[in-house]
């Protein structure tokens, strides 16, 4: 009995332990999870082509002014990865063959392995010759990796959004699984930034000039618009910004037209801007304006700014955000 009892204990205290260990790495899946660092649109020289609005830098900082989740910031982070890749392609490698190699990746993107088997067997149908004796065989295969990765991704990334309502899906804390479905799709993701990271790995060991190539193309292009862009510093107190998004059927213009004469247009909305804030200028334009019959024109400045010093028509005090707005020229005083 004693023996017995010896090894119905041990046997007990056998699987207790296998079901502490399996809890643990079931827990370690959804936790203490850290997408590799970004290496494209964490460069200061990088400008994304377009932002989510309010604080948004489109690369980092999301639409509340917070820090991306570190995942989404990579996720992004490989979708230029690939751009740079494309313009690399089209400067080293001929039409012909970049023809070839979307191709491929379109046989290699299928989801269903049915489905790709079978768009592998009708190319090589087509062509008489073995799919992977193809010149760029293995960088088509790379790219249509790194796009399936990216697809899988945003696929968990927009269920779990949907799924659990979270107010921004930037916010997905991979970390923290309110239930199995979640910790589901979770995975999903990790998975596909795990893939992503490979692909891109193998790429640059195998194919660094091409992406060389690409990389120099969009950077160039990237150091050139940061070189066109203007700023200017606000001259006087109280300058009036108007921030409707048209001059038609709004009365910007007929506002604007009596900041210029340094009166206030009740009614228009203006926001009022504090003296030497720091605004960058997006367009320069001329627009008639009319001051009680008297017609004139109005040289005016598109601007953005971030402040907290501005104040709405009321004179209340509006807290720190960035806007932008049309000014008079004549309120900027140009700077770098």
């Amino acid at each position: 009995m004693k023996k017995s009892g010896a090894i119905l204990f041990g046997g007990i205290f056998l699987i207790s332990f296998i079901l502490l260990i399996n809890q643990a790495q079931s827990q370690s899946s959804t936790k203490f999870f850290k997408a590799p660092k970004a290496t494209i649109v964490t460069d200061p020289n990088f400008v994304p082509r377009g932002t989510w609005g309010g604080e948004s830098d489109g690369k980092t900082i999301g639409s509340d002014g917070k820090p991306l989740g570190d995942h989404q910031i990579y996720a992004n982070d490989s979708y230029y990865f690939l751009e740079f890749l494309t313009g690399g392609m089209a400067k080293l490698i001929s039409e012909a063959d970049r023809s070839q190699i979307d191709e491929i990746v379109l046989i290699m993107s299928a989801q269903d392995k049915a489905k790709r088997d079978k768009r592998i067997k009708m190319y090589e149908a087509r062509w008489r010759k073995s799919l992977t004796k193809e010149k760029y065989y293995e960088l088509a295969k790379l790219i249509a990796r790194l796009k399936s990765a990216k697809f899988k991704y945003d696929a968990a990334e927009g269920y779990i959004n949907y799924k659990e309502q979270i107010r921004l899906k930037d916010r997905i804390d991979l970390n923290q699984a309110p239930n199995p479905d979640g910790e589901k799709n979770r995975l999903q993701i990790k998975k596909a930034i795990a893939e992503m990271y490979k692909a891109r790995k193998t790429i640059l060991k195998k194919y660094p000039k091409i992406y060389a190539a690409g990389k120099q193309i969009q950077m160039s292009k990237m150091k050139a618009k940061i070189a066109s862009m203007k700023f200017a510093v606000i001259k006087n107190d109280k300058a009036q910004m108007f921030i409707y998004q048209s001059f038609k059927r709004t009365p910007m213009l007929k506002g604007l037209a009596w900041a210029n004469e340094g009166k206030v247009l009740e009614g228009a909305k203006q926001i009022f801007l504090a003296k030497g804030e720091k605004v960058q200028i997006l367009k320069s334009k001329t627009v008639p304006g009319s001051f009680e019959g008297k017609k004139t024109n109005l040289k005016v400045n598109q601007i953005k700014i971030k402040s907290g010093k501005m104040a709405q028509h009321d004179g209340k005090a509006l807290p720190e955000m960035t806007l932008t707005g049309w000014v008079l020229s004549k309120e900027l005083v140009p700077s770098k």
